[in-house]
This record gives C-alpha cells, sequence and structure tokens, in this order.
C-alpha cells in the first residue's frame, strides 16, 4: 500500500492532486525546503518535509521507507503520518532514514565512487579542459618539486616541502578499456620534533590541471580532508637532462617546467590562511634521496634570500 492509499487500498485522487499541487508550490520562488535541524526541532517543519519528499518525481520518500524506520506495517505508517502523530524519538528515525539512504544529498554518490579519478574527470568537464591543454601540462610536469610558502602557525617561520605529480593508473582494472589515468599530486609537509614540541608530517593529496594557461592544485589534507587549492600564475621552462647534469633522472634536451609561482589558499584546523608559493624542480638523483631529510619549518634566517624575495612580494594572511 502506498502512501496515497487509503485503508481500504483504493488510490485517493484528492491526495494524489494535493502532491501534484504541493510539489509546483514547492518549486515557486522563495520556497525553501526543511533542513534537518529543523525538522528535528520542529514538528511542522518535519511534516512539511515529509510532504516535500513524498512529492519528488524521482528519489522521493516511499511509505515503506518510513515503515521500515519505525518498525511498522506500510499502511500503520501512512495512516500515522496523514495523522501527523509521530513522536520525537520517532520524527529522529525517520530523518535517519531519510538520509542514510541519501534522499536529500548525495544519491549519485555510490555511482560516482566507481568512476575512478571521479574528481579529476569532473573538473575537466566543468571548467572545459581540452584533453590537448592537459597533455601538455602532463608533458611538463611530472616530477618532484620543493615547496616554499609562508608557515600557516607563526610570522618569520617558513615551509620546506615536497611536491610529487605523477600519472596515477592505481584505479585502473587491468581488463578496463577506459582512460583512467591523472595527474596526481602528493604533497609532504614536515615540521622536525625539538624540545618544545614532537615532530609531525602532513600529507595533502590531490590532483593537478592545467586551466586558461594556467596551473593549478585542487588538494585535500589526508587526515581532516580540509579543502586547499593552488594556483600558479607565472612558471618557467627550461631545458633539463642528463647533456646538463649527469645525475639527472630525465633523458636529454628534456623541455620541463622548472619554477612556478603562485597563491595557496586553504584550511588549516579552523585557520583560514593564503600565503604565496614557489617550487622548483630537482631532478638531480642525489638530491632527490636526500629531499626528505631536508623538509622543515624554516625559520627566515635559513631561507635562501632568492625564495624569501619571491615570497615577500605578497602578504601572508591568516584569520
Amino acid at each position: 500500500m502506498s502512501d496515497l492509499e487509503g485503508d481500504a487500498g483504493k488510490p485517493r485522487r484528492a491526495d494524489t492532486n494535493s502532491s501534484k499541487k504541493s510539489h509546483q508550490r514547492d518549486r515557486e520562488p522563495g520556497f525553501i525546503r526543511p533542513t534537518r535541524n529543523q525538522a528535528q526541532q520542529d514538528p511542522d517543519e518535519f511534516y512539511r518535509l515529509i510532504a516535500y519528499l513524498q512529492s519528488r518525481r524521482n528519489k522521493k520518500l516511499q511509505v515503506n521507507h518510513v515503515a521500515d524506520a519505525l518498525g511498522c506495517s506500510p499502511g500503520n505508517a501512512s495512516r500515522r503520518l496523514r495523522a501527523k502523530n509521530l513522536g520525537d524519538d520517532e520524527r529522529d528515525l525517520v530523518l535517519s532514514e531519510i538520509y542514510s539512504r541519501r534522499l536529500i544529498f548525495g544519491s549519485w554518490i555510490e555511482q560516482v565512487r566507481e568512476v575512478p579519478h571521479n574528481l579529476f574527470y569532473s573538473m575537466m568537464d566543468f571548467f572545459d579542459i581540452h584533453e590537448n591543454s592537459q597533455d601538455n601540462a602532463h608533458g611538463a610536469i611530472l616530477g618532484t618539486y620543493k615547496l616554499w610558502r609562508y608557515s600557516a602557525d607563526l610570522e618569520g617561520e617558513y615551509v620546506l616541502g615536497r611536491v610529487d605529480i605523477e600519472e596515477d593508473h592505481n584505479d585502473l582494472d587491468d581488463d578496463s578499456d577506459q582512460d583512467a589515468t591523472a595527474l596526481r599530486v602528493k604533497i609532504k609537509q614536515t615540521r622536525k620534533a625539538n624540545q618544545l614540541q614532537r615532530g609531525t608530517d602532513e600529507i595533502v593529496d590531490g590532483y593537478f590541471f592545467r586551466i586558461s594557461n594556467m596551473y593549478t592544485m585542487l588538494v585535500r589534507q589526508e587526515l581532516t580532508h580540509n579543502f586547499r587549492s593552488t594556483i600558479f600564475k607565472d612558471f618557467r621552462m627550461d631545458y633539463v637532462g642528463t647533456n646538463i647534469n649527469k645525475n639527472s633522472i630525465y633523458r636529454a634536451n628534456t623541455e620541463h617546467l622548472v619554477t612556478l609561482d603562485g597563491f595557496a589558499m586553504g584550511m588549516d584546523a579552523n585557520l583560514l590562511f593564503f600565503s604565496p608559493v614557489h617550487v622548483e624542480l630537482v631532478d638531480d638523483k642525489e638530491e632527490l634521496e636526500r629531499l626528505d631529510d631536508m623538509l622543515d619549518i624554516i625559520p627566515e634566517s635559513k631561507v635562501p634570500s632568492r625564495i624569501l624575495q619571491k615570497l615577500k612580494r605578497y602578504p601572508r594572511i591568516v584569520r
């Protein structure tokens, strides 16, 4: 028995028409669907949310969903909804059922998760990133870089981090014929232990894009999933390789991005920070081997003057 059927099991046409009118009203300017908090605190808002969900054409709230939450028959659930006599705990159970079934947001999440690198390809679609443009980025950016920026914690301190940009095939099944490669970014930032505090490692990961002749990283903090983004407006291409440095990891006469300058913005715990950023390619095998030992939060006195000159052109902002 559906929520639009009476006790005798016959369709109630008046209720059907009323539902259509309610559906139309809910689409009028000024309509705002009740939030979960509002529905928990105010019974009227709860039943208004129920009416809204029942009037939807797709992913609508079915009476059997309510029955499952209440542990009763669909007929009983339908009658109690019409009578609007659910108690506080019962309304909470129904709301939990609504959100666990993702009837408000997220009905596509499971399908999206099945797509390898879904964020990468969604960004390419949303910003209309041409395949040729991303291919050029791939050819110029793969490798390891040093990252320099202001520390988000204290003035007078600077982050020396590591950025690895690689083509990721990890989520591609051997038997798949889909192109599921993506430019992945992994950033490692370290604070070495001292007498005042223990050492920490922060890992940030995400994707690298070329948009409108600029380069950008869209990343998240590994533990908190806090949002961070960096846009590189200025960059320099040059030739690297074994013909220039016998210890280079690249073959001779490889044209590659060697420096990028831009701005990073992101969340750090309850802080919002903004900082200029400078990254530079590390292609020497020996330097790569010892790079992790170099990572730390650096006092200004130990930052190379050419790096300070670049970073200090713009302010550090933490709020």
